[in-house]
């Protein structure tokens, strides 16, 4: 999974899936990447993990949060939240 994001501050924002997603831990860093023009990412290794399909679907939320914690702030002068944008990118092999 890769998320790149385009976000105010240079800090890392941490994002927690509820529920947990499979495999290792869920909650994920996001570091601001030079390589990126300064977008935030994070990537996991996704392989080895499953996910059964099955008659109900899962519904997954994420949580963000700040540098050092706390809610995502709005800029009182632009007048918009400190994240912007935000890409999710799932990749996944059917058997």
């Amino acid at each position: 999974m890769a998320r790149p994001l385009r976000i105010e501050y240079p800090g890392a924002y941490q994002v927690q899936f509820t529920p947990e997603a499979p495999g290792a831990a869920s909650a994920l860093a996001l570091n601001r990447v030079n390589e990126y023009g300064g977008l935030h990412f994070a990537t996991r290794d996704t392989s080895g993990d499953t996910i059964e399909v099955g008659e109900t679907a899962t519904k997954w939320s994420l949580k963000m949060t700040r540098p050092g914690g706390g809610n995502l702030q709005e800029d009182p002068v632009k007048k918009v939240v400190e994240v912007e944008d935000l890409l999710l990118v799932l990749g996944y092999e059917w058997e």
